[in-house]
């Protein structure tokens, strides 16, 4: 794995200086947002480019591979627009580069489907490393404008870029069993996130729907058997024990949705460490 870098000294110092995030203040939420989009594209950018550098030795990870490409952005366009307060487009120029590039990257790939030529191969790999080359530019853009004041996501643009360094070089870190694998410090995030399986009702405007919460962090939760709600919406969440909750949709994908809590939870809460 890409920690493996670190020393145990160098490690152990880095987990002591770990702080809680802290709570979003005056930080619009939809350029929370835009960070996660950005940062979830990068990195799958760098799976993809991973299993392409593999794929001479194992052709069948090709299989695998579509699950990682990146998709294209739903929030990146409207800061482009200049329509998300607190961000200028000139301070998204590596990132507009990288969205540019990426329909191109995709197209390389059908390259692949039909050519067997060992050719074909490098230049697609080529194509993928490149793209991470700019995906890299952009995370030290990010951190420039938007990240410089918290220490939490400087270490995850750290291990973003020891990871697109990786798959620049030609290495495959993220292959696990000989399959192409989400990293599990990606997965984490910075806020440890608590299995849980709890009945709630969810409320929107006049809407009131049933929904369950599978997980929870002290930032927010993930639901399922959630209704079609807009990106943003405030909605009120209210547990079995008549506990409520206020927070912003984040993401949706079908009936699950991410819910980020506009008081983020206490470590010490019940809800947390009851975990």
């Amino acid at each position: 794995m890409l920690r493996s870098i670190l020393t145990p000294r160098a490690a152990a110092q880095r987990q002591a200086i770990r702080t809680p995030v802290p709570p979003p203040s005056d930080r619009s939420r939809l350029l929370l947002c835009l960070l996660d989009e950005l940062r979830t594209s990068f990195v799958l950018a760098g799976i993809t480019t991973n299993t392409l550098n593999a794929f001479g030795r194992n052709p069948t990870l090709l299989c695998w591979i579509a699950a990682f490409v990146p998709s294209d952005p739903i929030i990146f366009p409207s800061a482009k627009a200049n329509l998300i307060d607190g961000i200028d487009s000139s301070q998204l120029q590596y990132a507009t580069h990288f969205y540019r590039h990426l329909p191109l990257a995709k197209l390389s790939l059908n390259t692949l489907l039909g050519d067997a030529d060992p050719r074909s191969l490098k230049e697609v790999c080529d194509t993928w490393r490149s793209l991470c080359g700019i995906a890299e530019l952009a995370m030290k853009e990010m951190d420039r404008y938007f990240c410089h004041d918290d220490p939490n996501e400087l270490y995850l643009s750290d291990d973003i870029r020891r990871l697109l360094i990786a798959v620049k070089a030609g290495q495959s870190p993220c292959l696990i069993n000989g399959r192409p694998e989400m990293p599990a410090w990606f997965q984490r995030r910075h806020q440890p996130r608590v299995q849980a399986n709890l009945v709630a009702h969810l409320r929107y405007g006049q809407m009131t729907a049933p929904v369950l919460v599978v997980n929870i962090s002290v930032g927010g939760c993930g639901v399922e058997q959630a209704p079609p709600l807009p990106l943003e919406a405030i909605v009120e969440l209210r547990l079995e024990s008549g506990r409520l909750l206020e927070a912003a949709v984040r993401w949706q994908n079908g009936t699950r949705a991410g819910l980020l809590f506009s008081t983020p939870l206490s470590y010490r809460d019940p809800l947390i460490s009851a975990g």
